[in-house]
C-alpha cells in the first residue's frame, strides 16, 4: 500500500471498465450500490461474495439466480472461512486483468475478517487505484437492542512480539458495551486506550457511544474520538498512537465500532510493519448474534489507495 486518501464517491464518474466487488448479505444496504452500478460496469467486472449459510434464503437465492443469468461472477463463502476471501478476490482480479480503471470495493456488509486484508491483498495484485466504499446505513434506533457479547475466535494481523515489556491495548468502541467489557475482562490488559468514531453529521452517535461506554472510558489511559468520514486522518492518528506507545511495549489494536474505524485499526500494522504492533480481531459467536437489517442511505464514506509504483511501471 502506498497513499491512503479520502475520496468523494460519484456515480457519474464510474467507467464501464472499472471493477466492483461487494457482498450479498441479509442487510438491505448490501445490494444498494450493486443495484446502482450493475448497468454502469461490464458484467465480467463485477464480483459478488455471498454468505454460505444465507444462499438458500429465498430473497438471496433469487438475487443470486439473477446475477448468474447475467454472467456476473459469484462466490459463496462461509463466515468462518473469511481468511480465504482475500485470496478469492486476488484470483478474480488476475482473471479480469488488465485493469486500467479503478477497483471499487463495497465493504458495508462484509465481516471484518473478510475486508481487513483486502487493501493489502488487492495492492499486491498490481492494481494502481482502489476505492473502498461504506454506506453509513440506517441502524435501529434502540442501541440497547444491539447484538452482544459472544466471542468465537481470534485472528491476528501484524508481527507479534515476545519482548519483555508491557502491552498496551487500543480498543475500538461502539454501541456494544457489553461485548467491550467482556473483551477487556478476557484480555486483562496492563493498560488500555480507547478510540471511537462517528459520522460527522451524527453527533448524537458519539454521545450515545460515550454514554454506554462511560465506565470503559473512565478506566482508560486515554480516549481519542474521530470522524469516520475523515478516513485518512483516522489512519494517521492511529499510526501516531502506535508509534507513541510502542516504546512502552507491544501495541495491540482491538477493533470494534463502525466498520470504517475497524478498517482503519486493521490497516495500522500493515502500514507500520513493526514488531510488536498487531491487530487482534475477535469474531462474534454466532449463537449470540442477532441479524440486524441495516437500510441503505445516500451517505457513502470512501477512501482511496493509490499505488504509484504500479503506475510508474505501466508508464
Amino acid at each position: 500500500m502506498k497513499k491512503i486518501n479520502n475520496y468523494q464517491f460519484d456515480l457519474s464518474e464510474i467507467s464501464n471498465d472499472d471493477v466492483f466487488i461487494c457482498t450479498l448479505g441479509y442487510e438491505d444496504r448490501a445490494v444498494y450500490l450493486l443495484d446502482e452500478l450493475i448497468d454502469k460496469i461490464r458484467n465480467d467486472r463485477i464480483f459478488v461474495l455471498c454468505f454460505e449459510d444465507l444462499k438458500e434464503t429465498p430473497s438471496i437465492s433469487c438475487y443470486l439466480n439473477r446475477l448468474e443469468q447475467m454472467d456476473i461472477r459469484t462466490e459463496t463463502v462461509s463466515y468462518e472461512h473469511g481468511y480465504s476471501v482475500a485470496d478469492k478476490v486476488s484470483d478474480y482480479l488476475k482473471f479480469t486483468s488488465p485493469i486500467n480503471g479503478k477497483v471499487y470495493v463495497d465493504y458495508s456488509s462484509m465481516p471484518r475478517t473478510w475486508y481487513s486484508m483486502l487493501p493489502e491483498k488487492i495492492s499486491e495484485s498490481g492494481v494502481s487505484d482502489i476505492v473502498f466504499l461504506y454506506d453509513v446505513g440506517e441502524y435501529p434506533v434502540d442501541y440497547k437492542a444491539y447484538p452482544s457479547a459472544g466471542i468465537e475466535s481470534y485472528s491476528i494481523i501484524g508481527r507479534s512480539s515476545l519482548r519483555d515489556k508491557k502491552r498496551l491495548h487500543i480498543i475500538g468502541i461502539g454501541y456494544d458495551a457489553v461485548r467491550t467489557k467482556a473483551l477487556i475482562s478476557i484480555l486483562d490488559p496492563d493498560m488500555y486506550s480507547v478510540c471511537s468514531a462517528h459520522y460527522s453529521k451524527d453527533s448524537e452517535m458519539e454521545k450515545r457511544v460515550r454514554e454506554v461506554n462511560q465506565h470503559v472510558i473512565e478506566q482508560a489511559v486515554s480516549f481519542v474520538g474521530m470522524c469516520t468520514d475523515d478516513f485518512s486522518y483516522m489512519v494517521a492518528r492511529l499510526c501516531e498512537l502506535a508509534n507513541e506507545y510502542l516504546p512502552l511495549g507491544d501495541v495491540v489494536f482491538v477493533p470494534d465500532g463502525p466498520k470504517p474505524l475497524i478498517m482503519a485499526m486493521s490497516l495500522v500494522p500493515q502500514i507500520i510493519k513493526k514488531e510488536g504492533v498487531v491487530c487482534l480481531h475477535v469474531a462474534r459467536n454466532s449463537t449470540c448474534y442477532k441479524f440486524m437489517n441495516v437500510k441503505p442511505t445516500d451517505n457513502i464514506i470512501s477512501f482511496e489507495i493509490k499505488n504509484d509504483d504500479v503506475e510508474d511501471m505501466r508508464g
